[in-house]
């Protein structure tokens, strides 16, 4: 009779596992690891590394995987934690976890510890002792410590042994609930790049008040809700249903902001059949909250992927030079995807300029302004550079639409030739156009141009929460205001007008369709009042 109650409670979990909806999944693909996660040495002097394919001295994972590579320390003692994110998981029935693994202790000693956080301490529910090649495991049941800050840590230690190391990938985090937990916006399911899970709005609650976009109302619709946030790296992102195996008349909304102060910057509908796919830009300084919903009362489950882009910067190139005349000062270019910037495409012209850039190989990023004072400029890269491998140059230039070789160093003392610096400054003289050339090429920033005139002139002042939206754009842009909008003027990075047109509404549907793919600025103006955006046309 026991042997029976076993196995009918045996099978009953394991049904119970199959229903479950993806919280958090993860594999670790670069050299930096994936939001959220942390890693700390407690003895010894190596750590945890990312994107490794091979367990030390054994054979490979399925998917990139974090690995602690110990096969060169010997018996010196080494100790590492690797953490993840803090999830909400108070509101699940039930919490699994599961995850592949490897740990080689080539004959010696060496063990793998798994924990979660209950809220108060950390709880053991796996501990490796045995050499294994790299295998998925059988999700553990964690549902006795959810609670509101849930999170799992892998610890190796090497016990002053020749081990040769441990790894992990392919974390997965479920749950399952009779009510959806993410139908609040405050439990939203946490996104990283490459995510892939499975979802529904089957037991979602009714949305209302949230702001509609797009010709999409959530408002009285099942919906659920998934969060992305990447500080300091901006990215494309594409949030896809379009694998869905099931009939579900999808709508997706994305928000910016806070829970208790969103406001919408994409959307989509039927982007395949009856599915939906959006692709939004993430500025690397907000949260992101992406709203699954079904048409009018319409539920079901469905299956999402994630993916990102970090491409090059937007001003990788000279010709791409972005003009600090159109923005308010001081500037800032928020999360500078500096380590994608790659070297330019004329790079032996830089001989000529005066100062060639420490060869001019590097991956520069460019601006560029006229100066209508006399004043100051300064260039400063808000986060430093490990080593402090930054370089900052200005230049001078006939016009704002010039190829390197007709730039000339300004010889100023502050403005040293391949000095390595966080931040510079130069003098400045009305009527020249400069030109300032960066790089940072191991570390992503926030770089702010500063131009201070003796007189200062009048500074434009922003709209009230302008909304402009969706960006990247493909073809139609909406833009949205708390004033009535009197003009919008697009112009391409050299400063020349390619579209413009008057208006005397809050609300607004451009065509940009036309427009070649690329980086722009978009100037909105009301009441004499003008911001500017950057836009990308897809």
């Amino acid at each position: 009779m026991k042997r029976l109650l076993f196995f009918a409670l045996s099978m009953f979990m394991i049904a119970l596992h199959g229903q479950n909806q993806t919280i958090y999944t993860t594999t670790f693909p670069q050299a930096n690891p994936p939001t959220g996660w942390e890693k700390e040495i407690l003895l010894g002097e190596y750590n945890w590394y990312y994107g490794e394919m091979v367990l030390p001295g054994s054979s490979v994972f399925t998917k990139p995987a974090a690995v602690f590579n110990d096969d060169i320390t010997g018996e010196l003692g080494n100790k590492a934690v690797l953490t993840s994110p803090t999830w909400s998981v108070g509101g699940y029935d039930t919490v699994w976890l599961s995850y592949e693994y490897g740990l080689n202790r080539a004959g010696e000693g060496g063990t793998l510890a798994v924990e979660v956080y209950d809220g108060s301490s950390w709880q053991q529910v796996a501990l490796y002792n045995q050499d294994q090649a790299p295998i998925t495991i059988a999700p553990i049941n964690v549902t006795a410590y959810k609670n509101a800050a849930f999170s799992v840590r892998f610890t190796f230690d090497d016990e002053y042994s020749y081990s040769m190391g441990a790894g992990v990938t392919n974390f997965l985090l479920e749950g399952s609930s009779t009510a959806a937990p993410n139908s609040e916006c405050w439990n939203a399911v946490l996104l990283n790049c490459g995510a892939t899970g499975n979802g529904s709005t089957v037991n979602a609650t009714v949305k209302d008040e949230l702001a509609p976009f797009g010709g999409l109302d959530p408002n009285g619709s099942y919906g659920v809700w998934y969060k992305y946030s990447d500080i300091d790296n901006q990215s494309d992102v594409t949030f896809s249903l379009c694998d869905t195996n099931a009939v579900f008349d999808s709508r997706i909304i994305v928000y910016k902001g806070v829970c208790a102060d969103l406001f919408p910057v994409a959307f989509n509908d039927d982007a395949c059949g009856t599915l939906s796919e959006v692709t939004f830009h993430n500025d690397g300084t907000s949260p992101y909250y992406i709203l699954v919903f079904g048409a009018e009362e319409s539920k079901s489950d469905f299956s999402y992927k994630f993916n990102c882009l970090s491409g090059a910067p937007t001003n990788d190139e000279i010709a791409d030079a972005i003009d600090v005349n159109l923005f308010e000062q001081p500037y800032t270019d928020v999360a500078v995807p500096l380590i994608n910037a790659t070297a330019e495409t004329d790079t032996a012209d830089f001989l000529e300029t005066g100062c060639d850039m420490s060869g001019g190989w590097y991956p520069n990023v460019f601006y560029k302004f006229t100066a209508t004072d006399d004043g100051t400029a300064t260039a400063t890269f808000k986060t430093p550079n490990e080593g402090g491998f930054q370089t900052i140059g200005f230049y001078t230039a006939p016009n704002k639409n010039i190829a390197i070789k007709d730039l000339s160093f300004v010889m100023q003392s502050s403005n040293g030739c391949n000095q390595m610096s966080q931040t510079k400054s130069i003098n400045i003289t009305s009527g020249t156009t400069y030109y300032v050339v960066m790089m940072s090429p191991y570390t992503n920033s926030d770089i702010v141009i500063d131009l201070q005139y003796n007189v200062m002139a009048v500074d434009e002042t922003k709209l009230s929460k302008t909304i402009v939206a969706p960006n990247p754009v493909k073809d139609f842009i909406h833009l949205n205001s708390k004033t009535k909008i009197n003009k919008v003027e697009v112009l391409d990075l050299t400063g020349k007008s390619v579209y413009s047109t008057t208006l005397d509404k809050q609300e607004a549907k451009l065509d940009l369709s036309f427009l070649p793919k690329g980086n722009y600025i978009m100037k909105v103006t009301s009441d004499k009042k003008t911001e500017s955006f950057k836009i990308i046309k897809k």
